[in-house]
Formats: C-alpha cells, structure tokens, sequence
C-alpha cells in the first residue's frame, strides 16, 4: 500500500507542475511593463522551486508517507522491487494519457513540420527572415514543445526514472538491512 501511495502523489505532482506551468507561457499577453521578462522569469523559477521541493519531498526524501504500519503484510525484496518499478511505470503511463489530449494539435503540428519547412525556409531566405512571433508566442511554442517532449516520455513509462527510484529504494533497502544487524535487530 505504501508503494502505491507513493507512486501515486508523485504522479500528483508531475500533473501538478505541468498544470502549474501552463498558465505562465500566457502571462507575456498580459504583462507589457519593461521589466515583464524578468518578473515572468522569477514566476516561472518560484513556481520551478515549488514543483522540485514536492517532487524531493516524495520521490527523494521520503519525507511524506509515513513508515509501514505494524499490520502490514512484509514483501521479499524482490517483490516489492518489482511492485515499485510495476506501480511507478503504471502511475507515469496514466498521467502521461492524462497529459496527452492537450498535446495532440502540438504532435498534429510536429508531424506536419517536414511538408511546411521547404515554404518557411524559402520565404526566409525570400524575405531574409523567419516569420516574426511574439515573444509570448515563442515561451508558448517552447512550453508546448517541452510538454510533448515530457507527454512521450511519461507514455513510454519514464524508464530512466523508474529505474532510478528503484536502484534508489533497493539501496535505503540495504542500508536499513545492514542498520538493523549492526545494531543487533535483525
């Protein structure tokens, strides 16, 4: 129970911060002062902070769920590795469809890059120019490009990082192990 809990409030948070990040790429419509990029640029780091310290605080820290209650049932080590590593490459998969639809005109747009590139390069060179955009336009098209980028991997099940958290796991595993029988528990 306690892997799936905390599988699944990380899964929480990796939603979260996307969703949290998603209303900034339209802050530039609204700020127009001269000092906007900067005040956009310190909203987008407190809110990055934010987001790190709620992954750390469940992914790395340990922090959030409490220990095991005393009724629960103990799995051998190679059960509950292989539960985490099942429990967080399901979590990640689910939140990556949850993330999708919204990616989808940005993928739609991705995959029709290769037929519009040959009119876009020869109007640049045309018009010795790439077509102009905003700079609200251009945080927006590197937020929707990073979000599809992350949506993939998330559906792919975030290999790396649950590889990681379960080397992770594994390892405060031993390191409890090897506690418990120097100080004469175990």
């Amino acid at each position: 129970m306690q892997i799936a809990a905390k599988s699944l409030l990380t899964g929480l948070i990796v939603y979260a911060a996307i969703a949290l990040l998603r209303p900034l790429t339209e802050l530039p419509y609204y700020l127009t002062a001269d000092n906007a990029p900067l005040a956009l640029f310190l909203l987008v780091v407190c809110v990055a902070l934010l987001v790190a310290a709620g992954l750390y605080i469940v992914a790395v820290g340990n922090r959030l769920l409490p220990g095991s209650a005393p009724d629960d049932e103990v799995l051998a080590p190679e059960q509950a590795r292989r539960l985490l590593a099942q429990a967080l490459l399901l979590t990640m998969v689910l939140v990556g469809l949850a993330l999708l639809p919204k990616s989808v005109p940005t993928l739609v747009a991705v995959l029709k890059l290769p037929f519009v590139l040959r009119g876009i390069i020869s109007d640049a060179i045309v018009d010795s120019g790439l077509p102009s955009a905003s700079t609200a336009q251009w945080f927006r098209r590197i937020y929707e490009f990073a979000r599809l980028l992350l949506v993939l991997y998330l559906l792919c099940g975030a290999p790396r990082w649950v590889r990681w958290q379960v080397a992770r796991a594994e390892s405060e595993r031993r390191e409890r192990t090897n506690e418990n029988e120097r100080l004469g528990h175990g």
